[in-house]
């Protein structure tokens, strides 16, 4: 949850993150949870969305956000780190990325 910058438009968000000198990445939101904990919660869903469906195909619909930790959780590249300093520059809302395992 990004607590007060829920809803937010990213201009906004990143322009407070920026007045208080920190990211999202390395911050919590008042009333939201750390990226560390958003990471963990999207990893483990997933991981139980893959071990329900085995050999399947299965439609996942969510934010941006999710698709940008999926995508470097599942990554094969050494340079996985995660660059969310600004909120927007991620993955689009509403992208279509397919994963094949």
């Amino acid at each position: 949850s990004y607590g007060e910058f829920e809803g937010q438009p990213f201009d906004m968000v990143n322009e407070e993150l920026k007045k208080r000198n920190a990211t999202l990445k390395l911050s919590t939101p008042t009333g939201g949870e750390s990226y560390s904990i958003f990471k963990e919660r999207v990893i483990a869903a997933f991981m139980k969305i893959v071990q329900e469906h085995k050999g399947g195909k299965v439609l996942i619909v969510c934010h941006g956000g999710v698709l940008e930790v999926l995508r470097n959780h599942l990554s094969t590249t050494k340079d996985k780190e995660e660059d969310i300093d600004d909120v927007g520059n991620g993955i689009p809302n509403a992208s279509i990325i397919a994963f094949s395992f």
